[in-house]
């Protein structure tokens, strides 16, 4: 018996209503049948390290495939323990699927669909294999759609979305749970591009990210009715401080070029958040810096925060208007509902850093 096996990939547009979909056409030739399986556009999704995010009563419908007898797909979401969830599992005639539900670290339980209680609030894992382990002849019924609802599914008419990233680092942030005020007890997490979407009440509410070795931030944002608005996040680890201010040099003599920046990845855009940068002279003066080179004596009640999307502070020459001796250079990233930032600096973020003119 002479087994042919064809594998090549081919782009396909308009199967199953799909544009552009990416497939794997597997031909198997034994005697006279054919097998036809198809990988879904969600894969790799074959490891709990893969697992793609299932959003909670989301009327968007994924259609997935077990495209073969060892095909598993992995999928990731945040339970609340006060809600109760129903699970919908549709599927082809050809496979016969099964849930099984993992915490943070084992299975807890098997499902085929139905209502289910999260034992406690936290991330849990589905992971859909096939029962069916009968070899067929042509299986093409494989698709399958999985939803996850809560009870007495509420109609939602907003939407925020955005990226969530490291202040520090730049780099994306997964699993980020993200809440308001507008929809309590409802959670979504960011996925592995730090993107997130949370369906949402309208009106002014108090979003919150929060992740583990991070510190949580929280902002007031206005939802529209039915218009999605974009809120993007930076995250500050709780184990580093904010970068300062910088030189290039760390001591200076008059007639050369003072250079002063920050990390732009700092200023990137996000929301929820102010900086505030200033300069102190040796002789007591403090001078905040609203926008490149331009420097105004501080009044504490009134800081101006930075305004220009530059991440250069200060680029001039040293003057007879600068003294000799130590300057210092402060940073404070503060939450943009905190008023009068420097009265409460215990609430934000701060730093200092240190040149020398001689």
């Amino acid at each position: 018996m002479n087994l042919l096996q064809i594998i090549y990939e081919k782009d396909l547009t308009g199967f199953e209503n799909m544009s552009g979909l990416k497939a794997i056409i597997i031909l198997l030739g034994l005697q006279h049948q054919l097998v036809f399986a198809f990988s879904d556009i969600y894969e790799p999704d074959n490891k709990r390290d893969q697992a793609n995010i299932l959003y909670i009563n989301n009327d968007q419908r994924q259609q997935h495939t077990l495209h073969s007898l060892t095909d598993q797909d992995w999928f990731k979401f945040y339970a609340n323990e006060l809600d109760t969830y129903e699970i919908s599992l549709k599927h082809g005639a050809d496979i016969d699927p099964i849930i099984q539900i993992y915490n943070e670290t084992s299975l807890i339980e098997e499902k085929k669909q139905g209502d289910w209680n999260a034992p406690s609030q936290g991330f849990y894992y589905f992971k859909v294999i096939d029962q069916n382990t009968k070899e067929m002849p042509c299986r093409k019924e494989i698709q399958y759609e999985l939803e996850i609802n809560t009870g007495g599914k509420p109609t939602f008419y907003g939407q925020i979305q955005g990226y969530i990233r490291d202040a520090i680092y730049g780099d994306s942030v997964e699993d980020v749970v993200i809440s308001n005020s507008c929809r309590r007890n409802y959670f979504v997490p960011s996925d592995k591009n730090g993107h997130y979407i949370l369906p949402s009440n309208k009106g002014n509410c108090e979003l919150i990210a929060e992740k583990e070795a991070y510190k949580p931030i929280i902002c007031n944002v206005e939802i529209p009715e039915l218009t999605p608005i974009q809120v993007n996040l930076a995250l500050l680890p709780i184990d580093q401080k904010i970068p300062t201010p910088f030189t290039f040099k760390q001591t200076y003599h008059r007639g050369e070029r003072l250079h002063v920046e920050i990390d732009s990845k700092l200023l990137s855009p996000q929301t929820c958040v102010r900086y505030y940068f200033g300069i102190g002279y040796p002789n007591g003066r403090l001078f905040i810096i609203a926008d490149k080179n331009k420097l105004e004596l501080l009044n504490p009640n009134a800081p101006i925060a930075w305004i220009s999307n530059d991440n250069i502070l200060i680029d001039m020459p040293i003057n007879e208007t600068m003294p000799n001796g130590e300057y210092k250079l402060y940073i404070l990233r503060s939450a943009e509902t905190i008023e009068q930032a420097l009265k409460n600096i215990h609430k934000g973020e701060w730093n200092v850093g240190t040149f020398k003119i001689n």
